[in-house]
């Protein structure tokens, strides 16, 4: 059915060419004519016609159906409000998310409504009472990147890969994430386009451009990432220097300058360390031939990873153990830092009045043999979303959320990435374009999601916060553990 809108194009085209031949002139219009049409490609008409969702789900009157979505409150700024917002605000996402609902309410005469599960712990707490007791509670989960994994290797949801009215491969599912999430081929949890908070979670590097160039003339660092020298060892030598005692009280404090700084303290979990070691191109497992994960974490990358964050993390340009976890986010608004590494979400949130310009940077390379710049999403923050194995009409539930998904590829994600990151709070066209580069290299794998509290996918932050040692006694320690909690998914999925 997805296919019938572009084959037809390609037969009036065709058609149109034929009885173009006719025509007189000097030429063989009719060899040139035919030739042309002949060029006309399925994939060049689709790109002309853009497939939408409703062009395979049919109109269907749900004669005012609650379609009932589950999810935490308040672990990111854009949950349940852009979820379901109850009015027009002024503001461009919100907006967005308002004209989203109610094209797809309109669409199927349905009413969109949140069911508050209160923290991120409680909503898998939820999700996990009422669908073991095989309650119709709800259409669709949210949450977070470890409690999807944790939900869906217990198999409370459905594997969206059979179902109909679901298409993973159209733009608005993330295909390459949701490649890593499919084991047996079987994908019971997912990225979609239907919120911007996947997106809005993933992590990159801010630097303060006015201090960059201005007060420390520094090479400019978006030619760097063009050209592929935008390195750790780069970000370490620019920070050096930085440290400046603002307040003379002879004491380095959060009133004070600094290179370097991130979300959150250098403790067990923090996840900029992790962000950053993903950067560095060492993922926690990769797919062998067969498409099953590979423990990849205990290698000779990951103990120059180690070194290089260890060294950054106590360098005195380093803010490493601020008061409160956004005390370095306040500070670099307040010009106190030349990088902060944060997920890009506390642009919007904190940098609105930021009088120094700023730009965006992907998260370094180890060095320049590697080839591609990546990143990540936060894993508590970042949300997967899933359907839920009690849902008793599932042609409903899943065309109500194919249609929100779409709408939220045409509205709401535009409206976060193209209008609010890269216009309204981006800087410059360079900065637009490191968001491209972001979203592009953005990795999530399956160690990220599945680990199961086990601690190999946190390794590298529990290595920096215990002093930068004991990486292969902590890693002997859980080995087996991992490969066993691995292993545990893979027959979940697979039998």
């Amino acid at each position: 059915m997805k296919r019938i809108t572009s084959l037809l194009l390609i037969i009036t085209l065709l058609s149109t060419a034929l009885i173009s031949c006719s025509g007189g002139g000097g030429k063989n219009t009719e060899t040139e004519t035919t030739a042309a049409a002949a060029e006309v490609t399925e994939a060049e008409v689709t790109e002309t016609a853009e497939l939408t969702a409703y062009d395979y789900l049919e109109k269907a009157d749900y004669e005012g159906y609650k379609f009932r979505i589950l999810g935490p409150t308040g672990q990111t700024r854009y949950l349940p409000t852009t979820v379901v917002p109850e009015e027009l605000t002024g503001e461009i996402i919100y907006d967005a998310a308002f004209d989203r609902n109610k094209a797809v309410e309109d669409y199927f005469n349905v009413e969109i409504v949140y069911v508050d599960g209160v923290s991120t712990s409680n909503a898998l707490t939820q999700t996990r009472s009422n669908i073991q007791a095989g309650e119709d509670a709800f259409d669709l989960v949210i949450n977070s990147l470890v409690n999807s994994g944790t939900a869906a290797s217990e198999k409370l949801f459905l594997d969206v890969l059979t179902i109909d009215n679901i298409d993973v491969t159209t733009p608005w599912y993330n295909q390459s994430v949701n490649d890593n999430l499919t084991l047996g081929g079987k994908l019971m949890t997912f990225a979609s386009d239907f919120t911007c908070i996947f997106l809005s979670c993933t992590y990159c590097i801010f630097v303060n451009q006015t201090m960059a160039y201005e007060k420390f003339t520094l090479p400019n660092m978006h030619d760097m990432v063009l050209d592929g020298s935008w390195t750790h060892d780069r970000l370490a030598d620019f920070c050096k220097s930085v440290a400046k005692d603002l307040n003379g009280d002879g004491v380095m404090s959060s009133e004070d300058q600094y290179g370097f700084g991130f979300s959150g303290t250098l403790a067990p979990n923090n996840e900029t360390s992790i962000m950053q070691q993903y950067g560095m191109e060492q993922f926690t497992t990769v797919p062998d031939k067969d498409g099953l994960p590979q423990l990849v974490v205990n290698s000779e990358r990951m103990a120059k990873v180690v070194e290089k964050l260890y060294t950054l993390y106590t360098a005195p340009d380093t803010l490493s153990k601020p008061p409160a976890w956004n005390d370095a986010i306040k500070m670099f608004a307040n010009n106190q830092l030349l990088f902060l590494n944060c997920i890009i979400m506390h642009a919007p949130n904190y940098m609105r009045d930021m009088e120094d310009n700023y730009g965006v940077l992907p998260m370094p390379k180890l060095d320049e043999a590697q080839t591609n710049y990546y990143t990540s999403i936060s894993p508590g923050s970042g949300m997967f979303e899933a359907i839920p194995i009690t849902v008793k009409d599932i042609d409903r539930s899943s065309a109500i959320f194919e249609a929100l998904a779409y709408e939220g590829h045409i509205t709401i994600i535009p409206a976060f990435f193209e209008t609010s990151m890269k216009v309204k709070y981006s800087r410059d066209e360079a900065t637009t374009k490191m968001f491209d580069l972001l979203r592009e290299g953005t990795v999530v794998d399956f160690g990220l999601v599945f680990d199961g509290g086990v601690g190999m996918s946190t390794i590298i932050a529990h290595t920096l916060s215990g002093g930068g040692t004991g990486f292969a006694s902590r890693y002997a320690s859980i080995e087996a553990k991992a490969l066993e909690k691995y292993q545990a998914v893979i027959d979940a999925f697979t039998a």
